[in-house]
């Protein structure tokens, strides 16, 4: 501790105090996790202090001073008349207190004097009159209407962030030093009670009893920047409980979320993690993301909803509409999800432990509609017969390409062995018998038991809380571990958090946290020949005799190139089996989030400041090894091997490009196209060339050297938040007046590194890039040993470097009233600027604001003798808010990288300048009534919304001339409108473990999306089917075409034809000018229009038995199994495609018969509008049984809390389609395979 000096001064009866603080300072440097130093140094200023103890039992204000002169050895000094007129008694017993705790709940607290430390002596004087400062453990219980206690109650202590929690006997203790303080109980489905602390409860134990009561008026809504009573908000929010979200398991938040929150879509979006695959209340923009903004614990964070541990949140507030949200500005249009993490809150150490186990079984891929091993056979057998007896162009062409050896890799193992007995080369009863054997294999079943396995997840959540008498400390660990249900893949992740709430003064309260995760990530590597149907079915990895078979790949493996010992080939073979585990993607994710937050108690009762800043630091790691013996290593290497007589592209400067571009029948033999890069060819000066392939003697070279390959890339993202605001909360009789303003400014920075590193080595970590040959790998029109079928490719200089910063000011203000607690009348402002925007000034800050009012219907007079009616609110908001597509920028930008031809620093502008950008903005009316009726039985919320979206960035083409072919402008507009509705029911209330009870919770959205304005109009039918943005219509339209079946001309050529609106049929293609936009076929939207959530609960001695049922509908989705191809595919054929050749009246036409059919009009049937159906579906998402033991039976072995739950997900699906095909699973062979189900097993307790 720093030393003091005193000096003393007596001057009658009076005392005077006077200190001096000498301070030595000691240089401290910079620490990551200074937070942690922080509170070591408070835990050692608590543990310095001297302590004393004391009891005291209805003692006399004479008694009370003798004894505390005998406990503490300190001098008492006083007027007599103090303490012989003072009738006041002193109860309690003290222990390990601190003098001026000990003081302060006796002295001060019960005999009503005041007092002054000088030295060893203390002086006492009359107290002034005015407000009572009180500085005492208050201790109590907290109970039902039944006796019960009220395990997890909260006890706050009113005006402060202050509070703790009772323990499973309901029991609490809570320090409390505050002027007239107040302390307010509260708990899930209780009234709320305040109780103010006097001089005359201050010594003994408060019993509190809490009534039944499901009212949301009490609920408190965190938006973020404040805390409102809903009874006072004017807004659209939904609030859920950490308790809410995790009474079921739960992969990720957003699964949590869904079901529970109205007007919330869950996309379900493999691609798409956390929040990137939630929709609220529509999509309002082109470009821009439809996330919502996750704020959590007050500061929107960018780590992204998925870094936030489940088990740690305390209650999510879903802010919907512009009331509600337009505090965050131009990133509130899609709705905000605002998360309050847990903190410390018993004076008792409290222990959580959960434990997840969650096994999904394999996927069953015999309904994906895959023709099997015999099916894919018969389809190649009728298809050659087919083009032999009918298209011998076709046949010939089959024929010419087989003799082309290059070209021979591109033909089917049946297709070359009907070909080779075709010509004689193979005997009839050979080929019969090696196709009826290859007919009994089944290539996908070999892949499944290679490549996949059971799916196991597990997850371990340990948390350590305590709440200190000016520190509460939270700590959070937690692991995952998920074998991802494929063999050698794995993702681990570890979490580790602490949060800390301070009492460093009276007058300041600190709360700062840290969380830190580590996610690593290992797959296999596998290459192109990876999948399920990377082979046909009737291949096996197998040979008769059980060894694995050398597949063919990329080469054909007879080559004879291979066989030449001289040319130092590798084996080109390729095996699954040899590949799983051999080639590993290994990702290492590391998210670290910190903040500081600082309220200020200002001198003026109810106005605060406060400072909050957060840091985050993510980095992301990847690498990609392809080990030496790997395929795909094996694969590079030959493939950049040159020697003998080649076919190479050799660039010809006597002949015009344009010439051959234009005219390219004129120059046979000439190309102006790379087949190896795609490009165009180039000379040495980088302009466009035309160029010959000739063949050439060379010598042999290896251009890349013998070994594996490593490929990694690297980012690192930073992102700052500051905010400093002020805000006053008063009440004068019936007016309550809210006021605050502040300002934020924010930082993103991102970076990013890629390297490639060829002949590496995993054991010395070396690498052979100074041997590569990166002229020839850079080069163009090179060709290899393994001829045109196997050209070099795969390998690039793929090293590149990448910044890019913003930043982001605003200020705002926010404003509310309310009257008696019947109105009220909210307002905000906010400016947001940012480098994105700005460079014409009057778009540079465009305001965004809301207003709101509501009434308490219920507070009114006249609403008082309904006793059946216990809430009824009704709310109405209007507002502007943004949205920010980070990609627009309102200057002309290029990137810049190394020219392949001279190695000069090259540009290529990426976007036109736009001095006029500006955010997009969504005007919203919000219309909204909450009430609950019948003693709270039945409670909920309606609410009617009216969101359109202007300014919405789309791209406009320009004219070629310009330079650019397209300008990013905020052209576009949208119209959401929608309702939605929520409704909670005791059905059969339950107050105790041995009543039953019987709750209901229903959720329903309906949004109606159109697009009100695109800057492109269409002309023909075509453009308008192909045309994302359609201008009248939802987004993700769905549109057909009335199609009317085949017919064939007296040429024989059979077409496809299509009915108009007139109900005249054609036979031309769908993109002739005589297909209009009205003979197109709307019928919806495949985005759902109607969603809703259904949860059950029965509750009972212990048991909870709950389900989650979520509907989507109003939406289409095509239906038809079949696959609307023309020839066979490696491995995903699909059976339907025998139809035709089975005689099914409509069947697709395919095989080579090109000359009978119109290729432009084929497949005008998959277009056909009766293809679709509605999508509407039901599912069972889960079902959970949980069981809480006993506490009096657990309190034996020393746990407050036990409790099992099982669970299955993904247990039922009803579907609107006609084929019961659930729309979310994912369609292979033109049929949905359902999604296995998950069995969850879990255990929790508290010590």
């Amino acid at each position: 501790m720093t030393p003091n000096h005193i000096v003393i001064y007596t001057l009658k009866r009076n005392i005077y105090l006077k200190t001096k603080s000498y301070q030595s300072h000691q240089p401290m440097k910079p620490r990551l996790l200074w937070l942690l130093a922080m509170v070591l140094c408070v835990h050692m200023y608590a543990g310095a202090q001297t302590t004393y103890n004391a009891t005291f039992s209805n003692a006399t204000a004479e008694t009370a001073i003798r004894i505390l002169k005998q406990s503490t050895g300190y001098d008492f000094v006083y007027e007599k008349s103090l303490i012989t007129n003072n009738s006041s008694t002193v109860s309690g017993s003290y222990h390990n207190t601190s003098l001026s705790d000990l003081l302060n709940a006796t002295v001060e607290q019960q005999l009503g004097l005041s007092y002054k430390i000088v030295g060893t002596t203390v002086s006492l004087s009359e107290r002034k009159k005015g407000s009572t400062t009180f500085d005492a453990n208050i201790t109590g219980t907290v109970v039902d209407e039944s006796g019960e206690p009220l395990a997890g109650a909260t006890i706050m202590l009113k005006g402060t962030h202050y509070g703790v929690s009772a323990d499973i006997d309901g029991r609490f203790s809570i320090h409390v030093h505050h002027t007239d303080p107040s302390l307010e109980f509260s708990y899930v489905g209780m009234h709320p009670q305040s109780v103010r602390l006097t001089r005359n409860n201050i010594g003994k134990p408060l019993n509190v009893t809490l009534r039944t009561n499901a009212s949301t008026m009490d609920e408190v809504v965190v938006t973020g920047y404040q805390n409102i009573k809903r009874e006072n908000a004017t807004g659209s929010y939904t609030i859920l409980s950490g308790d809410e979200i995790n009474k079921r398991h739960i992969a990720d938040i957003t699964s949590g979320l869904e079901g529970n929150i109205p007007g919330l879509v869950n996309k379900r979006n493999k691609y798409a993690t956390g929040e990137n695959n939630i929709v609220i209340r529509g999509v309002g923009t082109f470009t821009a993301s439809t996330a919502p903004l996750v704020v959590v614990d007050g500061l929107p964070i960018e780590g992204g909803i998925e870094t936030v541990n489940n088990y740690d949140i305390k209650s999510v507030t879903v802010l919907k509409d512009a009331s509600a949200a337009a505090i965050y500005g131009a990133r509130a249009s899609n709705g905000v999800i605002v998360i309050t993490t847990k903190q410390a809150d018993r004076e008792k150490l409290s222990v959580e432990f959960n434990a997840d186990l969650s096994i999904s079984g394999k996927t069953d891929y015999s309904k994906a509609g895959w023709a099997s091993a015999a099916q894919a056979i018969q389809l190649e057998q009728l298809n050659w017969n087919g083009m032999k007896d009918k298209d011998p162009d076709q046949f010939n062409a089959l024929l010419s390409r087989y003799n082309d050896y290059d070209q021979r890799i591109g033909l089917s193992p049946v297709t070359r062995m009907l070909v080779r007995n075709y010509l004689g080369e193979l005997d009839t009863d050979v080929m019969n018998n090696t196709l009826d054997q290859w007919a009994r294999n089944d290539y996908r079943r070999e892949w499944q038991d290679a490549a996949e396995r059971t799916r196991i997840a597990q997850t371990y959540n340990l948390s350590l809380r305590n709440q200190g008498k000016v520190l509460a400390s939270s700590f959070t660990f937690n692991y995952s571990d998920d074998n991802l249900g494929m063999k050698k893949e794995n993702n681990r992740s570890l979490q580790f958090r602490y949060k800390g709430d301070l009492k460093a003064a009276k007058w300041l309260d600190l709360s700062f946290s840290v969380n830190v995760i580590n996610n690593r990530t290992k797959r296999n590597a596998t290459g192109a020949y990876s999948e399920i149907n990377s082979f046909y079915p009737y291949q096996s990895m197998y040979n008769p005799d059980g060894s694995l078979a050398r597949m063919e790949a990329d080469a054909m493996l007879d080559n004879p190139v291979f066989e030449n010992p001289a040319f130092g080939l590798m084996d080109h073979s390729y095996n699954l089996r040899n590949e799983i585990g051999l080639n590993t993607s290994k990702t290492t994710g590391t998210n670290i989030r910190a903040y500081v937050h600082a309220l200020f108690h200002l001198p003026v009762q109810g106005w605060n400041a406060s400072v909050m800043y957060q840091h985050e630091d993510i980095q992301q790691q990847s690498e990609t090894e392809y080990f030496k013996n790997s395929y795909y290593a094996r694969d590079i290497y030959n493939r950049y091997t040159t020697g003998g007589v080649t076919k190479v592209w050799e660039v010809d400067p006597s002949v015009d490009f344009w010439d051959v571009y234009d005219n390219p029948d004129a120059y046979p033999g000439y190309s102006v196209f790379n087949p190896v890069t795609g490009d165009f060819f180039y000379d040495e000066n980088g302009n466009f060339a035309a160029a010959k392939q000739v063949e050439q003697l060379l010598p042999l070279k290896h251009h890349v050297p013998e070994g594996g390959m490593l490929i990694s890339s690297n980012t690192h993202s930073r992102f700052y938040t500051f905010r400093a605001q002020t805000d006053f909360n008063r009440t004068f009789g019936k007016h309550d007046i809210s006021v605050l303003a502040g300002f934020e400014y924010r930082q993103t920075k991102s970076s990013g590194s890629s390297a490639a590193y060829l002949g590496y080595d995993h054991q010395t970590l070396t690498n052979q890039n100074t041997h590569v040959d990166w002229d020839f790998v850079n080069g163009f029109g090179q060709m290899g040993i393994l001829g045109t079928s196997c050209p070099p490719s795969g390998v690039y200089a793929n090293f590149g470097t990448s910044e890019t910063l913003h930043r982001f000011y605003s200020y705002y203000f926010t404003g509310s009233y309310v009257y008696d607690s019947r109105y009220s009348v909210f307002g905000s402002y906010r400016v947001d600027k940012a480098d994105l925007f700005g460079t014409d000034p009057k778009f540079r800050g465009r305001p965004l604001w809301s207003v709101g009012g509501s009434w308490n219907a219920h507070n009114e007079a006249f609403l008082q003798p309904l006793n059946w009616l216990d809430a009824l609110k009704l709310r109405v908001s209007y507002g502007l808010t943004g949205n920010i597509n980070s990609n627009a920028k309102s200057v002309m930008t290029a990137s810049l990288s190394t020219n392949r031809f001279n190695g000069g620093i090259m540009g290529e502008i990426q976007e036109a300048p736009n001095d006029q950008l500006r955010w997009e903005k969504t005007a919203t009316w919000n219309w909204g009534l909450d009430f609950a009726l019948f003693g709270y039985r039945l409670n909920g919320s309606v609410d009617a919304y009216r969101k359109y979206s202007t300014d919405i960035l789309t791209d406009v083409a320009l004219d070629i001339t310009s330079g650019f072919e397209d300008l990013l402008l905020n052209a576009g507009e949208m119209l959401n409108t929608g309702v939605e509705l929520q409704l909670n029911g005791r059905i059969l209330p339950s107050n105790s473990r041995k009543q039953l009870g019987i709750n209901l919770g229903l959720t329903f959205g309906y949004n109606h999306n159109k697009v009100k304005k695109v800057y492109f109009h269409p002309h023909t039918g075509s453009e308008f089917r192909s045309m994302e943005l359609k201008q009248g219509y939802p987004l993700n339209t769905v549109i057909g075409v009335d199609y009317a079946g085949y017919v064939t001309d007296d040429k024989g050529i059979t077409y496809g034809t299509w009915r108009d609106h007139n109900g005249e049929i054609h036979n031309t293609s769908l993109s002739s000018a005589d297909f209009k936009i009205e003979d197109c076929v709307y019928l919806g939207t495949s985005t759902p229009v109607w969603t809703g959530g259904i949860i059950p609960e029965i509750r009972y001695q212990g048991f909870t038995l709950s389900a989650m049922m979520h509907y989507y509908g109003g939406h289409y989705m095509n239906t038809d199994p079949r696959v609307w191809g023309i020839t066979s595919t490696r491995g995903g054929s699909a059976a339907s495609e025998l139809d035709f050749w089975n005689g099914v009246e409509g069947a697709v036409p395919n095989g080579y018969l090109t000359k009978y059919y119109d290729s432009r009009t084929m497949q005008i049937a998959s277009s056909d509008y009766r293809n679709y159906s509605r999508a509407d579906y039901l599912k069972l998402r889960s079902i959970t049984l949980s069981y809480e033991f006993e506490r009096k039976l657990i309190r034996r072995i020393g746990l407050s809390d036990l409790s099992l739950r099982f669970q299955v997900d993904n247990v039922a699906t009803w579907a609107r389609n006609g084929r019961s095909w659930d729309p979310e699973a994912t369609r292979m062979g033109g049929i949905p395979v359902k999604t296995p189900s998950t069995y969850t097993m879990s255990i929790f307790l508290n010590l």
